[in-house]
């Protein structure tokens, strides 16, 4: 209570004189106590991301990799096999996106790959703005390089991502939003985290899992 009232204090004294003699950071301060609760946005993108690996990895087919134990005269069954999850990144690097939101996408990326459990060949990471840019596999953050600029269209990317080899499971798009968006489903587990402005959300198909990151 106490916290509140010296965070009200500020605001009501930098409303009428400006900032005068009172320092930047504390105004900063008070505008963060007297904030709403805050989105766990990382917890929920976390999560998002989690079950559309858990979900890919929860399917299953037959292969002859290995024999099955069904034992058959002169026949070899094949056994279940559960295939290894992976997983893309297509980060938009268009002109509409601050460094702020860079650096949001670049620590989601790291999060992404803690997540996916990133094998041998690396978390697939494209750089997209109307066209797709730099396009790597890559098994740290660090080694992420973004370019771009220019105009906008995360379809690019999403089927860029989804025409590698192999085909990911689960594609997150980290964007401001200011994009089109496939018109049907993608064959890939399709995850979006929409950077900034919140009201680009409603533009993001049905099919797709959406999470909102604010960048303040």
């Amino acid at each position: 209570m106490t916290r509140r009232r010296v965070a009200e204090a500020i605001s009501e004294y930098v409303a009428r004189r400006g900032r005068g003699t009172l320092p930047g950071g504390w105004k900063r301060w008070a505008d963060a106590t007297l904030a709403g609760p805050s989105v766990p946005w990382r917890r929920l993108l976390g999560s998002a991301v989690r079950r559309a690996i858990a979900s890919a990895a929860g399917c299953f087919d037959y292969a002859y990799i290995r024999p099955g134990r069904r034992r058959i005269p002169h026949i070899v069954t094949p056994a279940m096999r559960r295939p290894k999850v992976t997983a893309a990144v297509v980060v938009d690097t268009s002109g509409s996106i601050g460094q702020s939101e860079l650096e949001a996408a670049m620590a989601e990326i790291k999060g992404v790959i803690a997540a996916a459990g990133i094998g041998p060949g690396g978390l697939l990471v494209l750089a997209c703005d109307a066209a797709v840019g730099a396009s790597a596999r890559v098994r740290r953050v660090e080694d992420v390089q973004l370019s771009g600029g220019g105009g906008t269209d995360m379809r690019v990317g999403i089927a860029a991502a989804e025409s590698s080899h192999p085909r990911p499971d689960v594609v997150v798009v980290l964007t401001d939003g200011q994009t089109p968006w496939p018109e049907a489903p993608t064959r890939s587990r399709l995850v979006v985290a929409i950077i900034g402005d919140s009201r680009a959300a409603a533009s993001v198909p049905d099919w797709a899992t959406t999470v909102l990151v604010p960048t303040a």
